[in-house]
């Protein structure tokens, strides 16, 4: 926002949301198979958080297999080879994508942090979703605390060790049917009333 928008609102909580420009659907006759793990523009925060992640999917079984690694394109270069170094077989590593509905698509669940268009494009495409929010963006806890009261979504916590992630990695790969949002509106801000109201 804006420094006058931002002087003007001094005092008052207020969040930002995305939107989502497009429908996404899951195209026939692709196999979703294994995780992705996103972390949105990337900084040194996330970058650990990936990082353990990664840890933690050293923990899973095979069939949790391929993993997405996508860093983001704000990660600095040496978060990014400290990423790398730590990559095992079974991982593919995007330094960052332009379009990330492939990846979705072509995965069987989500692990991410709590922004607005990756929680309502993986929702929009019935993924299973572990979701760390952080409280260095003020809209995450709040979205992901209504998903989760809704049952859409797992609340992981930055705080967890790479066991308990790992845990609910391997829980997360629950049954999609459970997952039952249709917005019928891509491109407006009917879009977070929907997912809001659901």
């Amino acid at each position: 926002m804006g420094a006058y928008i931002n002087k003007s609102l001094c005092g008052v909580k207020y969040y930002q949301t995305g939107f989502v420009r497009k429908r996404i659907n899951n195209p026939p006759n692709v196999e979703c198979k294994g995780l992705l793990f996103t972390i949105g523009g990337g900084n040194a925060r996330n970058a650990s958080l990936l990082k353990k992640w990664i840890q933690a999917s050293e923990k899973l079984p095979k069939d949790l297999y391929p993993i997405k690694v996508v860093c983001g394109q704000l990660m600095s270069e040496e978060d990014k080879i400290g990423i790398k170094k730590i990559i095992h077989e079974g991982i593919i590593f995007y330094d960052h994508v332009k379009n990330m509905d492939h990846l979705m698509q072509e995965s069987r669940a989500i692990v991410c942090m709590g922004g607005y268009n990756t929680l309502v494009e993986a929702l929009s495409l019935k993924k299973p979703i572990l979701s760390f929010p952080t409280d260095a963006y003020g809209d995450q806890d709040f979205q992901v605390q209504r998903f989760f009261e809704r049952g859409l979504l797992i609340k992981g916590n930055v705080n967890w060790s790479v066991e308990e992630i790992a845990n609910e990695m391997h829980a997360q790969y629950w049954n999609t049917e459970d997952i039952d949002i249709f917005v019928n509106d891509y491109d407006d801000s009917n879009t977070a009333k929907q997912m809001y109201d659901y």
